[in-house]
C-alpha cells in the first residue's frame, strides 16, 4: 500500500499537467515524478492482515492504493507525456516513461481502461508532427512486444464469457490495425517503418492482422 500518495496524487497531476501544456520545463522534475509513479506502481501490492480470535484466521485485503479508478485518474497525463517526450528527443527520458506504461498496464484489471490506454497512445500517431507519430508508435510498439498477451485480454478468457471476450480482442486488434494501416502510408519513412515494427509485434501475438 502506499498511503502517502494520497497527498502527493494531485501535485503530481498538476505536475504532469504543466509539463503537457509547456508551462513546466524542468526535466530534472519530470523525470523524479515518473519514477514516483514507476516505483509506486511497482511496489503497490496491498497487504495482509491476520486476525486471531477464536480460530486464526489469514485474510488477504485489497488495500492497494493504485486500484483502477485512481490509475484512470493519471493514465490520460501519463500518455499526454508522449508528446513531452518526443519534444525531449532524448532516449533514456522515453525508457523511463515506457517503464512506466508498461508497469501501469500490468497494473490496469477494468478491461475498458485498458482498451482506451491502447487508443490514447495510438491517437498520438494522427499528430501533425512526424516526432509525435514516430514516438507514439515506437511506445505503442514496445508495449505489445512486451505486453501483447494483457493487450489481446487473454487474461479474461472464460467459457462462460467466451463471447463477449472474443469480441473485446478483436477490437483491441481491430483499432490497432487502422492505425498502422494509416501509418505505412504516412509521408515520412521513418514513421513508414516503425508502422512495420508495430505490425510486426501485434501480429506476433494476434496472428496475421491483414484485412482487418
Amino acid at each position: 500500500m502506499n498511503p502517502y500518495m494520497t497527498l502527493l496524487l494531485p501535485a503530481l497531476h498538476d505536475t504532469l499537467k504543466a509539463f503537457t501544456t509547456q508551462t513546466c520545463t524542468d526535466f530534472i522534475l519530470w523525470d523524479g515524478v515518473i519514477q514516483t509513479i514507476t516505483k509506486s506502481l511497482s511496489f503497490d501490492d496491498g497487504c495482509t492482515l491476520l486476525i486471531s480470535m477464536v480460530c486464526p484466521t489469514l485474510f488477504t485485503l485489497p488495500s492497494a492504493f493504485w486500484r483502477d479508478d485512481k490509475l484512470q485518474q493519471i493514465s490520460a497525463l501519463l500518455i499526454e507525456q508522449v508528446e513531452v517526450t518526443s519534444r525531449l528527443n532524448d532516449a533514456g527520458a522515453k525508457k523511463l516513461l515506457q517503464d512506466c506504461l508498461g508497469i501501469l498496464i500490468e497494473a490496469v484489471t477494468d478491461d475498458t481502461l485498458l482498451k482506451k490506454i491502447n487508443l490514447d497512445i495510438l491517437m498520438h500517431t494522427r499528430s501533425e508532427d512526424s516526432r509525435s507519430r514516430l514516438t507514439a508508435l515506437s511506445f505503442s510498439e514496445a508495449l505489445w512486444r512486451t505486453h501483447g498477451g494483457k493487450l489481446l485480454g487473454t487474461h479474461i478468457l472464460s467459457r462462460k464469457n467466451m463471447v463477449l471476450n472474443l469480441k473485446q480482442i478483436i477490437g483491441f486488434v481491430a483499432e490497432t490495425a487502422t492505425f498502422i494501416a494509416e501509418c505505412s502510408e504516412d509521408e515520412n519513412d521513418m514513421v513508414v517503418k516503425e508502422s512495420f515494427r508495430l505490425k510486426d509485434a501485434v501480429e506476433s501475438v494476434a496472428g496475421k492482422i491483414d484485412g482487418l
